[in-house]
C-alpha cells in the first residue's frame, strides 16, 4: 500500500544522503532533541518492530476516516513509535562513536533497523489485504490526519536529531578504510533504486 511512505524516515534517505558526505561537515545534532527512550539495541538489531498501543490522545482527530483507514493509521503509528524509539537509541550511540570499525558497525546497524521496519511494515500490508485495494494512497481525510501528526514540533525535532546524527557519523568516517565497504554497499544501493 502506498499509504505506508507517508510515515517513515524512507530507506532511500541511506542512499540520498550519501552525497552529503563530501559536503562540509554538517553541525552537531540538537542536544536538546535527545528524549529518553527504553528501548534496548542490541548490537545485532534484527527481527520485527514490535508494534506498541497508541492511546488516542497521542493521536490526531481520526473520527472523519473510515474504520479501515483509522485501523491503519493506528497501526502505522504503532510500528513508528518504536521505530523511531530505536533510531534514537542508536543515534545517541553513533554520536558517541570515535573509530572507523565502530563507525562501520554502527551504519550497518542504520540499515539493519530500515531493514527490520521495512518487513514489519510489510507484515502490516498482509493484515490489511483484501481489507483495501493494493493501489490505496490515502483519502484526502486521512492525508490530512498524517500531516498533522507528522508536523508535530517534536517528532520533526527527533526526526532531525536522527538523521543529523546519521548524516554526521558518514561525514566524519567517510574516508575510513574501515567504512570503505559500507559505502561502496550504498553506493550499489543507490544506483539500483535509479
Amino acid at each position: 500500500m502506498k499509504r505506508l511512505t507517508l510515515f517513515i524516515l524512507p530507506f532511500v534517505a541511506v542512499v540520498l544522503l550519501l552525497p552529503a558526505c563530501g559536503g562540509e561537515k554538517k553541525p552537531e545534532p540538537d542536544p536538546e532533541a535527545r528524549q529518553q527512550v527504553n528501548i534496548p539495541l542490541s548490537k545485532e538489531q534484527s527481527g520485527l518492530i514490535q508494534p506498541v498501543e497508541v492511546p488516542a490522545e497521542k493521536l490526531p482527530d481520526l473520527s472523519k476516516l473510515s474504520e479501515v483507514e483509522a485501523s491503519i493509521f493506528r497501526r502505522t503509528v504503532g510500528l513508528q513509535i518504536p521505530y523511531y524509539e530505536i533510531l534514537q537509541k542508536w543515534a545517541d550511540e553513533a554520536n558517541t562513536i570515535t573509530t572507523g570499525e565502530a563507525a562501520a558497525v554502527s551504519l550497518r546497524q542504520y540499515l539493519n533497523i530500515q531493514n527490520d521496519f521495512a518487513r514489519s511494515m510489510q507484515r502490516l500490508d498482509m493484515e490489511f489485504a483484501g481489507k483495501i485495494d493494493p493501489e490505496y494512497a490515502g483519502s484526502a481525510a486521512f492525508e490530512v490526519a498524517v500531516d498533522e501528526y507528522m508536523n508535530d514540533p517534536q517528532l520533526m525535532k527527533r526526526t532531525e536529531y536522527i538523521m543529523g546524527s546519521y548524516t554526521n557519523l558518514m561525514q566524519r568516517f567517510k574516508d575510513d578504510p574501515a567504512c570503505k565497504e559500507f559505502f561502496a554497499e550504498v553506493e550499489r544501493l543507490a544506483r539500483e533504486s535509479q
